[in-house]
């Protein structure tokens, strides 16, 4: 954690707004609300890297759950995820986000590597990493279907 507030600091300008670090159990109702009481939140961004792993789905609730109570309710309230592929499939993370009203999508470029180390913009049968980005959606498109796992909605 020391690591993480440090990394932080170092990388944050003057004027460019104000970066901070937490220890957080996901989905904690009031670890959460702790976290928005200290920090001054919803939050407009959320960054998340090597947060997903294995097939646990319950994990995997539990993170959208708190994304989706630290998270703005905007249109431009945005959560990033750095996500491997570890078996946890990516179409129940992005399913689990569509739930609770979060679009998931590949971040747009080539944020996509491949086991070769190749940079993607989309989803090959040999992709191994990739940014997801989230955002809100409103109520009438929560009935859309899910992104497949290529990143696309059918």
């Amino acid at each position: 954690m020391a690591r993480a507030a440090a990394n932080a600091a170092s990388n944050a300008r003057e004027g460019d707004g104000a970066v901070s670090t937490a220890v957080l159990f996901w989905g904690s109702a009031a670890d959460d609300q702790a976290l928005l009481d200290s920090h001054g939140g919803p939050f407009h961004l959320l960054l998340g890297g090597d947060l997903v792993y294995g097939a646990d789905a319950a994990r995997v609730k539990q993170l959208m759950a708190t994304v989706d109570r630290l998270l703005a309710h905007t249109d431009r309230a945005t959560f990033l995820l750095g996500f491997q592929r570890r078996g946890s499939p990516l179409e129940s993370v992005l399913a689990d986000a569509r739930a609770r009203g979060l679009h998931g999508e590949l971040l747009p470029g080539d944020w996509v590597v491949d086991m070769f180390q190749n940079r993607l913009d989309e989803c090959s049968d040999f992709w191994q990493l990739c940014i997801l980005r989230f955002m809100r959606v409103h109520e009438e498109e929560r009935g859309a279907s899910p992104p497949s796992q290529d990143g696309q909605t059918s």
